[in-house]
Order: C-alpha cells, then sequence, then structure tokens
C-alpha cells in the first residue's frame, strides 16, 4: 500500500516557490501594448499559482496540508472580501482578472508557509537575492550605455530604467522587497562565520542599492529606510536580550563588523542616489528630503488629489466597494480638475498610487480589514516572541529579514502600487510566507478536513486554477491581437487590423482598448453603424471613460449628417456631454460637443462649449472658426469678426481663418473689404477652393464675367465635382 506524501516535505513545492520567485521578476514584456510591463508577468504569477493551487488539491485529498490553523480564517475571508466585491462591477472580466491573481498570490503564501523551514527559506531568500542582483545588474549596464533593453519613457518624459521591470518605479519596489533578504543573509553568514557568504551577500545587496539609486524613487527609500529601523531594532534585540547575556561578547565584535559595513554602503549609495538618477542631476540629498515633503511637487500634488478623488468613490461605495481591480472603470466620475492640471489630462490614470486607497476604493471597509486581518494573523506570532525574552534565539535571521521586507512594502504602499505590480507582489506573498512557516515551523498539526468540506475544498480550488490556467492565456491572445492590429495600421492593412481586434474581442471581450481601436477603423471607413456596435459594449463596461463617450458620440454625430437622422444627432448630444462631464479638460469632445449643439440650433450654448476649447487650448484653430460661425448664427458679426482677427493674429496665412472673416465682412455688407480677404486667401499655397468660390460669386453680382468665370474654373480645377462652380459656367456661357 502506497503511503501519501506530505505537502510539507514536497520538495516540489520549494522548486515552484523558486521558480516563482525567479520567473515573474526575470521576464521583460514591455513589447505588448495593453499594459506593457506587467501583462506576460501576470501570466506568469496566474500560471504558477495554478501549480500552487495544484499543489494545496494534492495536501486537501491526501489531508495533511501542514498549514497554521490561524491562518486559514484570514485567508479565506480576504478571498471572499475580494469575490464579494465583484457582482456590482460594470466590467465582470476585469474583476475576475483580480480576483484570480490575488487567488494566485494566496495560494504562493499558502505552499510558501508550508515549506518555509530555516533551511528551504534560506534557499528560497538567496534565489530572490541572485535574481535582484542579476537584474540590478542588467539596470546599472542599461544605466551606463543605453543598451539592452527598449527606449521607455515616463509620463513626465524621462527615460526609464527599470530592467524587466520596465519601469522605475516597479523597479523601487520590487528591490525593497528583496535588499532586507540580502542583510538577513549577512548577518545570517557572520553568525555560522562563513564570512565568504557574507561578502558575496554584502556585495548582492550593494548591487541592488546602486541600482537602487538609479531608479530614485522617493517612496522606494521611504520603505528601505523603515525596513533598516526594523531590521536594525529586531537584530540588536535578538543578540543583546537581557537573557543571552552570555553570548554577547561573541557576537558583539561580529555584530560591529556588519553595522560598520552596512554603514559606509548605505552613506556611499546614499550620495550616489543624488547625483546616478538621470531625472535628478544635480539636486543634493537636502534638497531632494525638501521636495519629498513639498506639498506643491508635482507627483506629491498629483498623489494628493488623486486620493482626494478615489476618497468620493469609497464614500459612494463603503462597503464592498467599486469591483476588485475596477478602479479605473469608476475613478474618471470623481477625477478633480485641478489633478487634471497637475498631472495632464493625457495621462490616463490606472491606479490611485496607493495600495490601501486602491484597497478600500475596489473592495471597500470589508476588503482593507480583511487584508489587516491577515497581516496581523502573520504578524502575531513575531510579536509573541519579541514578548518572550526567554527565548530571543527562537526568531530566526532569515524571518527578520522578511518581516524587515514586508515593512518596506508596507511603507511603499502609501506612495505606490506594490499589492498590484506583480513582481513587488510576489515577493510580498513569498515573504509573508517565510515569516509565517519560520515561526510555525515545528508547531504545525496537520489541518485535516471533513468529509463534508474537503469535497467542496477541492471542487472549489480546481476551478480556481482551471481559470488561472485559461484566463491569462486568453488575455495574452488578446493582446497580442492588438499588438498585431497596431503593427498591420502602420503597414496599412486596415483590413488585417479589423480582424486581429476582432480576434482580441473573441478572447477577451472585457477588454476595451481593441474596442475603442476597431470603432476607430470603422469610422474612418465611414462605417458608423459598424463603430456604434463596437462602441454600445464598451459604454456598458465603462460608461466613465471620456474617450469611450468621444468616440460614440463621434459615430452617432456622422451617422445623424450622413443618413439626416435627428434620433442619432441627440445621441450625439446626450454621449459629448457625459464625455466633457467626465473629463472638464477634455479639448476634443468640448469641440465635438459645440458642434452638436450648433447643429440642433443650439447656439447660444455651442458659443460656450467654443470657448471652453479656447481656455483649454488657446491657439486652436479651428474652435476660432466655430466659435464665429456660433455668433453669425445668434447675428453678432462683429463680435465673430474680432474672434476671426484675434484667431489671424495667431495664424496670418491660414486661408480657412481668412475665408471665414470675408463671409463675415460680406455679412455686414463690405464687400470691398471682403474682396481683399478672399484674394488674399486665393493666393495663399494649398488647394482652398472656398476662397475663389467666394470671389466668382461676388464678381457674377458685380456683372464682372471675365473675373468670374476665371475663379469658378480655379475652383472646380480644386474640387472637380463642385456642382455650383460648373452650373454657374455654364450659366454665364449662355449670357455671353
Amino acid at each position: 500500500m502506497l503511503r501519501k506524501q506530505r505537502l510539507s516535505n514536497a520538495q516540489v513545492v520549494t522548486a515552484l516557490v523558486l521558480t516563482t520567485v525567479v520567473v515573474v521578476p526575470s521576464i521583460f514584456s514591455n513589447s505588448l501594448t495593453s499594459d506593457g510591463y506587467i501583462a506576460i508577468k501576470n501570466t506568469a504569477l496566474m500560471l504558477l499559482g495554478a501549480v500552487a493551487v495544484l499543489a494545496v488539491i494534492l495536501a486537501v485529498v491526501g489531508n495533511s496540508l501542514q498549514f497554521p490553523r490561524w491562518l486559514l480564517a484570514p485567508i479565506i475571508v480576504l478571498a471572499l472580501s475580494q469575490l464579494a466585491s465583484m457582482p456590482a462591477t460594470l466590467n465582470p472580466g476585469m474583476s475576475l482578472n483580480e480576483f484570480l491573481r490575488v487567488g494566485a498570490l494566496l495560494a504562493l503564501f499558502v505552499v510558501t508557509t508550508t515549506i518555509a523551514s530555516p533551511r528551504r527559506a534560506a534557499s528560497i531568500t538567496g534565489a530572490a537575492v541572485i535574481v535582484a542582483s542579476c537584474i540590478s545588474v542588467l539596470g546599472i549596464i542599461h544605466f551606463v550605455t543605453g543598451a539592452i533593453f527598449p527606449s521607455i519613457r515616463d509620463s513626465y518624459g524621462f527615460p526609464m530604467f527599470g530592467a524587466t521591470l520596465g519601469h522605475d518605479n516597479f523597479a523601487g519596489q520590487y528591490l525593497i522587497a528583496v535588499i532586507p533578504l540580502g542583510m538577513a543573509l549577512v548577518v545570517s553568514a557572520v553568525e555560522r562565520d562563513k564570512f565568504a557568504v557574507a561578502g558575496a551577500a554584502l556585495l548582492a545587496s550593494c548591487v541592488m542599492l546602486v541600482f537602487l539609486s538609479i531608479t530614485f524613487s522617493r517612496g522606494a527609500w521611504a520603505g528601505l529606510v523603515a525596513s533598516v529601523i526594523v531590521f536594525a531594532a529586531l537584530i540588536i534585540w535578538r543578540w543583546f536580550c537581557p537573557r543571552r547575556r552570555g553570548a554577547v561578547n561573541g557576537l558583539h565584535r561580529k555584530g560591529m563588523t556588519v553595522w560598520i559595513a552596512f554603514a559606509a554602503v548605505f552613506v556611499a549609495v546614499g550620495v550616489l542616489a543624488f547625483s546616478l538618477s538621470e531625472r535628478e542631476k544635480g539636486t543634493s540629498a537636502i534638497q531632494k528630503a525638501q521636495t519629498a515633503v513639498d506639498l506643491s511637487d508635482a507627483p506629491i500634488a498629483f498623489r494628493l488629489k488623486l486620493w482626494e478623488g478615489a476618497l468620493r468613490l469609497v464614500k459612494q461605495h463603503p462597503l464592498l466597494g467599486v469591483g476588485c481591480g475596477a478602479f479605473s472603470l469608476y475613478y474618471p466620475s470623481v477625477r478633480l480638475p485641478e489633478e487634471h492640471r497637475i498631472a495632464g489630462a493625457s495621462i490616463s490614470v490606472r491606479s490611485p498610487h496607493n495600495d490601501y486607497v486602491k484597497l478600500v476604493t475596489e473592495s471597500g471597509l470589508f476588503g482593507l480589514a480583511a487584508s489587516f486581518y491577515l497581516l496581523g494573523a502573520v504578524a502575531w506570532p513575531l510579536l509573541a516572541r519579541l514578548r518572550n525574552k526567554g527565548a530571543p534565539s527562537g526568531v530566526p535571521v532569515i524571518a527578520i529579514g522578511a518581516s524587515s521586507a514586508i515593512a518596506a512594502t508596507l511603507v511603499h504602499a502609501f506612495f505606490s502600487s506594490n499589492f498590484t505590480m506583480p513582481a513587488s507582489a510576489t515577493m510580498l506573498a513569498v515573504n509573508l510566507g517565510i515569516l509565517a512557516g519560520t515561526l510555525s515551523n515545528g508547531q504545525i498539526r496537520p489541518l485535516r478536513l471533513t468529509s463534508v468540506v474537503k469535497p467542496v475544498a477541492v471542487v472549489g480550488l480546481a476551478v480556481l486554477g482551471v481559470l488561472m490556467v485559461v484566463r491569462p492565456i486568453f488575455f495574452l491572445v488578446a493582446d497580442h491581437g492588438l499588438c498585431k492590429a497596431r503593427t498591420l495600421i502602420a503597414r496599412g492593412d486596415v483590413s488585417g487590423a479589423k480582424q486581429a481586434l476582432r480576434t482580441s474581442l473573441l478572447f477577451a471581450g472585457h477588454y476595451i482598448e481593441p474596442r475603442i481601436l476597431l470603432a476607430n477603423l470603422h469610422l474612418l471607413n465611414q462605417e458608423y453603424q459598424e463603430a456604434i456596435d463596437v462602441l454600445k459594449p464598451a459604454v456598458e463596461l465603462s460608461p466613465f471613460w471620456p474617450q469611450v463617450q468621444n468616440n460614440i458620440g463621434v459615430a452617432y454625430s456622422q451617422r445623424a449628417g450622413l443618413a439626416r437622422d435627428p434620433g442619432s444627432l441627440i445621441d450625439a448630444y446626450i454621449a459629448f456631454g457625459k464625455a466633457v462631464e467626465l473629463d472638464p479638460e477634455f479639448r476634443e469632445a468640448w469641440l465635438n460637443y459645440g458642434g452638436v449643439l450648433q447643429s440642433l440650433g443650439k447656439h447660444k450654448e455651442a458659443e460656450g462649449a467654443f470657448r471652453e476649447v479656447l481656455s483649454l487650448s488657446p491657439s486652436d484653430i479651428m474652435a476660432f472658426s466655430k466659435l464665429a460661425e456660433a455668433l453669425m448664427a445668434q447675428e453678432k458679426p462683429e463680435l465673430a469678426q474680432k474672434v476671426l482677427e484675434d484667431a489671424l493674429k495667431r495664424s496670418p496665412d491660414n486661408p480657412n481663418l481668412l475665408n471665414n472673416l470675408g463671409m463675415v465682412l460680406l455679412a455686414r455688407r463690405k464687400d470691398d473689404e471682403a474682396i481683399l480677404v478672399f484674394e488674399k486667401a486665393a493666393n495663399l499655397p494649398g488647394d482652398v477652393f472656398q476662397p475663389h468660390l467666394n470671389l466668382a460669386q461676388i464678381y457674377e453680382k458685380r456683372s464682372e464675367i471675365d473675373k468670374a468665370a476665371h475663379h469658378y474654373r480655379i475652383a472646380l480645377r480644386i474640387k472637380p465635382d463642385l456642382k455650383a462652380a460648373s452650373d454657374a459656367l455654364k450659366r454665364l456661357v449662355k449670357l455671353n
């Protein structure tokens, strides 16, 4: 009879954790287009999470899950908090992706906890440090040479040197989750008199610190400082506990060696941090520290307004939130105008740059409380041992490193998205597992499930595992379709691009970007109904995205003009109104809104819309022209003339502006002045027929037949199908 193997001694699970620690941060994925920094990393995390779920299933079937019982309830509560937030969300597909990602992290935490004896934890820690130091070397080479990785710039135009992490900030938040582990390896090696290992670990930590200085992130440095404080406090407590005075003398010399080495490294790298950073050249440490608390500093001011707007969502959805992963769908409905001006209206906000705000926004107070419940349950054994001064050596150094890394991540979570980015989230799950496993080692009784609970747990986990395999693969296929479509568009293959986008939507119907691009292709081909059919689901999935509202408004307005359909014009009016309500600084939407208002005869409201465009873009020539038209419709030719003259000061050789000014002068019975303006427009380079047509009509009224015929012919040469000019020429021939 075969003996059932326990998960706790399954070496395959150790290999799984090592694989996750190595693979997720290592792969580079910026070539993809939807969210190129994290798409493939999330896929790897989910697939490895599926394997972790399988390992848990095998343990449950074997009835031998070596897992701390007090952690089971927090995990279930956290999973339920994410699941409970999903039904109310507008885009269930997006929420499902987030739920599966959280499930993968929890599965990784579970299997890490089950195998995290001090020896195995050291193996996992060593792998993490080696990988992070190798990534750091690549990043440093990229910074020095500009080679290795594609050129990437952030929202402010600064170059990124994030190595395989893509973005500097992502690299920073990943590094601070690994550097404390390197510190722990140094101390552990010193305690065991393995100074060669200590030197190697110290060198790896130095390389990571240098890379961190290149990818300077104030939030990451704040997290690192917090981890150093926690690490130092715990190590000092461990070495100099009153009950352990006999060991103090032996460790004192070693400890001083370690602290001097760390102090030298931190001082040296701290100086480098203010000279290496590409975006901060010439900025001293003092100046940088001052900007860290300067509320008017653009990144900080942007975050404050972002959090203020996000917390309005919390007031609207306090208990269960707007749905896990759905922040970017709802945030435009509460985005503050001040944040637009600080960040720029072109920046697409996908995250509140604060994990706690994101948690409470997406999964409500229930989700936030569940997360703190899990963190507290993991930290409780450490706090309990800290109170027990009789056994200070009971806290392994590796657990101190893990707890310091967790502290770094939790501090940095106030400024960025550590829990969302795959590499840093993976390290958080692993660090939590190391802390829980090393402190619970030898004290865990097998978790035995009843005959009723076991099949339910197995079926639920199996479904979760299958979804973790299928969902990211579908998403990658969809993302590849979008990438392929953009390549085909650049080549001019519109039909091929349409097919690629349809494939993308077939595999990920919740995906918004392929819908927007496919609708734009239909609009370019004047396929207005097809564009509307594509965009309607996008409006349902993301009603608070101003770009989607603007695009479907364009489709409605174009169909209204083609089919003379007043109903479509009303639909366009509603869509454009929603777009400018969501984004008061959306210039294109304001321009389109004014045009529809003009078509509906709401000339006064159209005037206001065009003036709004000019307040956002004072040199917008189209807005000047449209504003003049709105003023003429209100029988205000003097104001229209002034508007056009102001526009011509900015663009004196614009033939369309000159033509419009000539029309206004005609309306004011200033024919001679109008002729001069039309003549100037007609003599400018470019194929603009309107000035010639207007001149021909004026000369015809004045019975100057030869001049009229001359300009009619020029207008026809520019626009051969111009019926007004061809009919006029026939009429003039009969007169002669």
